[in-house]
């Protein structure tokens, strides 16, 4: 099977498999993970979402001959969402660096990028810190929306990217007092919204 081919297996395929032919396209997505990872080092591009997220674990995907079924189903899936997200590839973070100089209002050019990256980058640092802290805002959003949040929060104060690295014990401090009273409205029948701008309003 191609990676692609072996990326859009099902669930019920997945079961499927033998433990042979599971071991082997486990490998398989292993090994494309780790080659895409390497090509992200060579570009220099480590402070991408995908990479920094990766870092947060051992860096290289790896499979061992001790891998038991129930092991090598989640150093599958591990692999697959690394190779599924967009910043691991070339294109996918000229994307992003696209979308985040517009986020920002700013017009997709060179000179602007080095800084947007490093806003990026900051943001990742600070969803490291947050999600430390307020561990329980993984239960509700995904790394994306917490990322969105981090975002929304620096913008609505002003935040130059080297104002929002100064100030990320305040940053934080304000999305976890604005997390627990969405929290509290849930104790009352509401669920946390990934929408940052609608934290303490009532509905």
């Amino acid at each position: 099977m191609t990676i692609q081919e072996i990326m859009n297996l099902s669930a019920i395929e997945l079961e499927n498999l033998s433990d042979a032919d599971l071991r082997k396209i486990t490998r398989q997505l292993v090994d494309a993970a780790n080659h895409r990872l390497k090509r992200i080092e060579a570009r220099e591009q480590q402070f991408t979402p995908a990479y920094r997220e990766r870092a947060k674990k051992k860096i290289r995907f790896e499979t061992s001959r001790k891998d038991e079924r129930m092991d090598l189903l989640n150093k599958f899936k591990e692999a697959r969402a690394f190779l599924q997200s967009t910043t691991s590839t070339a294109k996918g973070t000229r994307n992003w660096v696209r979308n985040v100089n517009k986020a920002m209002g700013r017009e997709a050019d060179a000179k602007y990028e080095a800084k947007y990256l490093k806003f990026m980058s900051i943001i990742s640092d600070l969803y490291v810190d947050l999600t430390k802290r307020v561990p329980q805002l993984l239960t509700f959003f995904t790394s994306d929306q917490i990322k969105e949040i981090i975002r929304m929060v620096i913008q609505e104060k002003g935040y130059t990217p080297e104002e929002a690295d100064e100030n990320r014990l305040e940053i934080i401090t304000y999305i976890e007092e604005k997390f627990n009273a969405e929290i509290q409205k849930g104790r009352e029948g509401a669920t946390p919204s990934s929408d940052f701008s609608t934290w303490g309003t009532t509905k």
